[in-house]
């Protein structure tokens, strides 16, 4: 199995364009530990403690700065209400809509390629892609942005008149791809679509005991306020495995995450009557979160004051409120607070869930320590 290069490696730009060949020829099951540790896989020992060798020297050299996370992801994307918008009555609509489409399948292999991803295919309106656990989320917002550039570039207006979703899906290496595909279908036009109002990303973890967690937002309620045209949950991310690679010093930690589930059922309405009032406001419910963040890791000692923690817990509460988007016509979902005025040209309305879903801050954790099983 690990006889010479599989080629696999080459499929990522940041190998392509080193010029060490110790990297360049290595299979492609090499760079993971289970690989080399499973013996029916890898049945010449000899040969794997060479291997293992020269992944130490790459490792030492700083070529290899951690060892691959054995998640990698699925990416499916589609556009939205196409045959809506070839209602619209306007006779030039048909070829505007060819246009976009044109130009937008010519432009996503190179952004699945800037990504280091394998794109199975691009056809119309849709794409499905294999990524790298860290490159899928970046590579769903690139492609989204060039979905509607190429459609506002076509019908000439600001405002692009059609949308597309995204499910990405990070799997176990170990989970076959067959079912892995059926699913990231149900997780696009279930979630994505019907559940979440179209226009919506959805993320699903899928670990080798099953599916660990999903979450799913309106793209324009899952952005970064301090970022713009970043994912919230990326940046908070990078938070989280700044404070893992700091000791505890930084914004998040692994403590306050631990136990998340049972802090927001303590906040949760109950869950007989899941449409009931929330229990607390969403301003409310982040000051009681700042205190219990201010309790754990290293945060007393900081020395951070409420108002401070309040900052820093917010932008990740706001992920973990569920987000329906509704177009004009739609009736509200029970329960739901309106979080934004119908939009005066696209009467788009978005509203919120009075339920905290813990997914949110479970899938931060995922991402910033790509998988691996740690309190």
């Amino acid at each position: 199995m690990l006889d010479g290069s599989d080629d696999g490696l080459r499929l990522l730009r940041c190998v392509r364009e080193t010029d060490n060949p110790s990297l360049q020829g290595l299979h492609s099951s090499a760079l993971f530990p289970h690989i080399l540790e499973n013996p029916k896989l890898c049945p010449d020992r000899d040969k794997v403690q060479a291997v293992q060798r020269v992944l130490k020297a790459l490792k030492d050299q700083g070529w290899i700065k951690n060892a691959p996370a054995p998640f990698y992801a699925i990416l499916l994307m589609d556009g939205d209400s196409l045959g809506k918008l070839l209602q619209d009555g306007d006779p030039d609509t048909p070829k505007n809509i060819s246009k976009a489409l044109n130009g937008f399948t010519g432009r996503v292999p190179d952004l699945v390629a800037e990504h280091n991803g394998f794109l199975i295919y691009a056809g119309g309106d849709d794409v499905l892609a294999l990524l790298p656990l860290e490159d899928a989320l970046c590579c769903a917002t690139a492609i989204r942005a060039a979905y509607l550039e190429t459609f506002k570039d076509a019908f000439k207006t600001h405002q692009s008149p059609s949308t597309i979703s995204a499910a990405v899906t990070f799997a176990h290496v170990k989970i076959p791809l067959t079912r892995l595909l059926r699913d990231s279908h149900y997780l696009l036009d279930d979630i994505a679509k019907d559940a979440t109002g179209r226009d919506a990303l959805a993320v699903r973890v899928v670990k080798q005991s099953g599916e660990a967690l999903q979450w799913a937002q309106p793209w324009e309620c899952a952005w970064s306020a301090q970022q713009p045209g970043r994912l919230a949950i990326e940046q908070l991310a990078e938070q989280f495995a700044a404070n893992e690679a700091n000791g505890e010093a930084a914004d998040y930690s692994s403590k306050f995450f631990y136990r998340v589930r049972e802090r927001f059922r303590f906040l949760n309405p109950s869950a007989k009557t899941p449409r009931a009032e929330a229990v607390f406001s969403q301003d409310e419910t982040i000051s009681l979160l700042a205190v219990d963040y201010l309790a754990s890791g290293g945060n007393r000692e900081r020395g951070l004051t409420l108002p401070q923690a309040e900052q820093l817990i917010r932008p990740l509460v706001t992920q973990c409120y569920p987000v329906q988007r509704c177009q004009s016509g739609e009736s509200e979902p029970p329960g739901s607070l309106l979080l934004e005025q119908p939009s005066a040209e696209t009467g788009v309305r978005f509203y919120q869930q009075p339920r905290l879903e813990a997914d949110g801050a479970l899938l931060v954790r995922f991402l910033a320590q790509k998988g691996a099983e740690r309190a």
